[in-house]
């Protein structure tokens, strides 16, 4: 009981710092750079505690500052249709990023407890051997390229809201407050302070969408790692020749293992691989055809991600949501 309090106590000491294994699999070596960016931000789930929660109330209260202005800036007199369209982009880059801010700490003992599952209960990129861990490693590398190509267009746009706004002496957020903001000094401080809080931004949206995307990324190379696994070992089963008996047989650890580790994920493409796995090769046993059909049956409902049990998300309520945004724009 004590050795159990005392790795329980390593183990949460230890949850800022990421496992060292992570850092040689193909998919998990990921969250080596998300931790050091979001950390950078004091929005990392495994590392919350009074000092990050103090940073984040000092920018939680600069942008609810920058809303009032924003809001004031899009209701005044002056303010053209264009330039209100404007101000409203910005508020919902605003809000946006306020939102995922507190939601992250809100949420942040669940998000951590699901990257423990993924650091220590996901299958290495290797298991399923040397190729499916090069084809896992390449994919890796696409999806960090996509998201970095996408921050960059979000860095492009924040050195434009830091250089327009200073030739036209505005400030880089649509705002207006009832201090003289435009005279100096205030115009400078104004300045530089809305000037990090755009770049504050950028980093924030772009590291948390890498952040949810490896995340997805994840369960999908487990899918993968999955369907491979299960066609390699009955191959070994088959080709072994050797006698088991059914109370402790060898088909029925692997379909065992696989269950254990993957109760969770399950797609439609699983169906196809626990058919061809070569299961009839080996010796009848009847729990494991029940099991596989089990696999099977649940495989025909694939997972999804619901947007906050609102609806599924999938390429047509993306497209939908991308017209309905160009339609506003």
């Amino acid at each position: 009981m004590a050795q159990l309090v005392i790795m329980e106590t390593v183990q949460v000491a230890d949850r800022s710092k990421l496992p060292k294994h992570i850092w040689h699999d193909g998919v998990k070596w990921l969250f080596v750079p998300i931790k050091i960016i979001l950390d950078s931000l004091s929005v990392w789930a495994e590392r919350q505690n009074k000092m990050t929660y103090a940073l984040s109330l000092m920018s939680g209260a600069s942008y609810i500052y920058i809303l009032t202005g924003q809001v004031s800036f899009i209701f005044d007199k002056e303010s053209d249709l264009t330039t209100a369209a404007d101000g409203i982009a910005g508020l919902i880059l605003v809000v946006e990023t306020v939102s995922r801010r507190i939601i992250n700490i809100i949420l942040a003992r669940r998000i951590a407890k699901i990257l423990s599952t993924i650091y220590y209960e996901f299958w290495p990129s290797n298991l399923a051997g040397d190729e499916v861990d090069k084809l896992l490693r390449r994919r890796s590398w696409i999806v960090l390229i996509s998201v970095g190509i996408y921050s960059m267009s979000a860095l492009f746009w924040t050195t434009q809201c830091l250089t327009v706004p200073f030739q036209i002496h505005a400030t880089p957020l649509p705002t207006k407050f009832t201090f003289p903001y435009l005279t100096s000094p205030f115009y400078e401080m104004v300045y530089v302070w809305q000037g990090f809080l755009c770049a504050e931004m950028a980093v924030s949206i772009c590291g948390l969408d890498l952040f949810f995307i490896s995340m997805v990324w994840s369960c999908v190379a487990q899918f993968r790692l999955l369907r491979e696994y299960l066609k390699t070992a009955f191959d070994k089963v088959a080709q072994s020749g050797s006698i088991h008996t059914d109370e402790n047989s060898e088909p029925w650890n692997v379909i065992l293992k696989c269950i254990k580790h993957h109760v969770l994920l399950i797609d439609t493409a699983l169906s196809y691989a626990v058919y061809e796995c070569g299961w009839h090769l080996t010796a009848y046993e009847r729990r494991l055809e029940k099991s596989l059909v089990l696999i099977t049956a649940r495989a025909q409902r694939p997972i999804t991600i619901t947007l906050g049990g609102f609806g599924v998300l999938s390429l047509t309520s993306y497209m939908k949501l991308l017209k309905f945004c160009f339609s506003t724009h």
